[in-house]
């Protein structure tokens, strides 16, 4: 019989948030999170000088124990719930393979991270996967109910030497003291959902995923996070203003390439909100892409604008698309699935930024030589921008559906972006 909810038995009740990405998935479609990790092989190369994968698997699963989240499984009994004390089979979690012959990594981890996970079992998976060059790399996925994307990397970092034993991996986080009701009249959820009135802009990004076998693709572009820093300093900008800048200005590049009209055309990214410390986003705002404007700075100051104002919103008890959650479970559930529908109609891609270790981390001897972040998508929104620090570097994937076809002039035009800044910051 599955523990009671409530706190007996080492179970704790799901929260809202958390069924709302249980409750968004599709079939052929999770809502996973994932971090693609290279390393280097001091410390596990073998004679023939290639890698021993086994021996990293046996490091990384003696290290399973530091992190009481990757013993958490989900049960139904009555009603969700997380069992805290679930036991965890390296066997079952941990696998190791080579790369096949002629795939590049990102290729195999856009498809890998699809695969579902096992609900009976915490929600999560590692891959050891060996590398040319005499590297490795691993590939962490979790359900985006267990986790959101910083405690995503919290987890990581617990599971390598230098991580803070008080990081958010290694306790639940106590639940946010409820928002008070905004002073006006109109309930919150009322004013979030005007945001979601007006269509997103139409353009050949505009595809809805087939009912076929979902495919990705993923692709990376980087820079130096001091200087990204410096360059938002400069323009009284933040870092998340500066990375929906260099989305703008990849997109805008990419659909005069395709021959899209781009004059007076404004995208509309969602992005997350922090939450102050819950294992979830505490919002979202829907920021709107001036994609029309062909002056770099004039961009960014648009941006700045549209952001502030939003968070000025919030803060004095504006709604968030987020506060449905706060309705009776199952009308809940039904909000939280039709506007996963609204969304194909509403939103134009998925945009979010998390922060990362400042330093480097190690496995035993391997030093964490690159790590890229990979947001979940719904079929209805096939496009999303993820981006996270990482020791003095910020790297910034964007993960698509593969019927969205050759995205290389939006990463070209993302990557240009940022190398206009790192030169003007230095």
């Amino acid at each position: 019989m599955e523990n009671e909810p409530g706190g007996r038995g080492g179970s704790v009740p799901v929260t809202p948030a958390e069924l709302a990405n249980l409750w968004v998935e599709e079939p052929g479609a999770p809502f996973h999170i994932a971090l693609v990790g290279t390393f280097d092989a001091v410390g596990f190369r073998r004679a023939d000088d290639g890698v021993d994968l086994e021996a990293v698997r046996t490091e990384l699963a003696s290290r399973v124990p530091r992190v009481p989240a990757l013993r958490r499984r989900l049960t139904t009994d009555r009603r969700p719930a997380w069992s805290e004390d679930a036991p965890v089979d390296p066997d079952q979690h941990i696998g190791c393979t080579d790369l096949p012959p002629g795939t590049g990594f990102l290729d195999w981890c856009s498809h890998r991270i699809l695969q579902p996970l096992d609900r009976s079992r915490p929600l999560w998976r590692a891959d050891v996967v060996g590398l040319p060059d005499s590297r490795w790399g691993l590939l962490f996925v979790a359900h985006h109910a267990l986790a959101d994307g910083q405690h995503g990397v919290a987890m990581l970092r617990a599971l390598l030497d230098g991580a803070d034993a008080s990081s958010p991996a290694q306790k639940r986080a106590a639940p946010r003291p409820a928002e008070p009701e905004p002073s006006y009249r109109r309930h919150p959820i009322v004013d979030a959902l005007t945001d979601l009135r007006t269509r997103a802009p139409v353009t050949s990004l505009s595809a809805r995923a087939g009912t076929g076998p979902v495919r990705r693709r993923l692709s990376v572009v980087s820079t130096s996070l001091g200087d990204v820093r410096a360059s938002a300093h400069a323009a009284g900008a933040t870092v998340n203003d500066v990375l929906l800048a260099t989305v703008t200005a990849g997109l805008r590049d990419l659909l005069i390439a395709r021959g899209d009209e781009v004059a007076g055309l404004v995208l509309r990214a969602s992005m997350p909100m922090a939450s102050g410390g819950t294992a979830q986003p505490g919002g979202l705002l829907l920021v709107g892409l001036p994609v029309s404007e062909p002056d770099p700075a004039r961009r960014l100051a648009a941006i700045v604008s549209t952001t502030s104002a939003m968070k000025s919103r919030r803060r004095s008890g504006g709604g968030s698309v987020f506060d449905v959650l706060r309705l009776p479970l199952p009308l809940a559930r039904a909000s939280v699935r039709w506007m996963r529908h609204l969304a194909a109609r509403r939103i134009n891609l998925f945009v979010t930024d998390v922060p990362g270790p400042t330093s480097p981390l190690f496995l035993g001897p391997a030093r964490l030589v690159s790590a890229v972040p990979v947001a979940p998508l719904v079929r209805t929104v096939p496009l999303g921008v993820a981006a996270l620090s990482y020791a003095g570097t910020l790297v910034v994937s964007v993960n698509a559906d593969a019927t969205l076809g050759d995205l290389t002039a939006l990463t070209r035009g993302m990557q240009g972006f940022l190398d206009e800044l790192t030169a003007t910051a230095s």
